[in-house]
């Protein structure tokens, strides 16, 4: 499973995800990220189910290598919620299986105010 770090910056809405893409692509290359997220307790602890995201995923950078450096933005996020996240790759022979479940991440309470 792959590890990665989900605290590279993160704002009200949204966490940037840094992990190394498969080492085996099977030959052809990874064309895009799935991610799934979970609601943490204050503890770390899961307090809800899986969800795969449908839309808000948007690559930052990518190596584009195996084992390469991929960071990831992930959107559409609660303010002052704690998250969890798994990914996987997707080419044109399937997705690979799903990360190990990062470490916690917060967003930040947003401060702003709207007239």
């Amino acid at each position: 499973k792959q590890k990665f770090v989900p605290t590279l910056g993160s704002d009200a809405t949204m966490i940037v995800l840094e992990m190394r893409s498969p080492h085996d692509d099977g030959g052809l290359d990874l064309k895009s990220y799935d991610v799934m997220r979970a609601h943490t307790d204050s503890s770390g602890h899961r307090s809800g189910d899986w969800v795969r995201m449908k839309h808000g995923i948007e690559v930052l950078s990518d190596e584009k290598t195996p084992g390469g450096l991929v960071c990831l933005a992930v959107h559409d996020l609660l303010p002052g919620a704690s998250y969890k996240f798994k990914v996987a790759a997707r080419n044109d022979l399937g997705q690979s299986g799903w990360s190990a479940s990062s470490s916690v991440a917060t967003t930040h309470f947003s401060t702003q105010v709207h007239k």
